[in-house]
């Protein structure tokens, strides 16, 4: 588990009222999720999950999604925002 990322900078818009926002998200605290068996070799996902408020005072919130596979490797990632868009 200590390949995952501690830092994350995104680039996101408000749903709320369209501004642009950018912000650095440090010191992650990952969730483990579930571990599958994949062809003999384990695969792991795992989450952070992050949460920021839009100068309008909408709440943005962000889950950081990895899966490992093989251990020990990044395989893929995924970024989910609620109330905002990946930009």
């Amino acid at each position: 588990m200590n390949m995952l990322p501690t830092e994350i900078e995104l680039e996101f818009r408000c749903n709320g009222c369209s501004t642009d926002n950018k912000e650095q998200f440090v010191d992650l605290v990952w969730d483990f999720v579930e571990s599958q068996n994949r062809q003999v070799v384990l695969e792991n996902h795992y989450v952070a999950t992050m949460q920021t408020n839009c100068n309008c005072g909408a709440t943005i919130e962000i889950e950081y999604h990895i899966w490992e596979y093989p251990v020990g490797a990044i395989n893929t990632d995924e970024i989910q925002i609620t109330n905002g868009t990946k930009i």
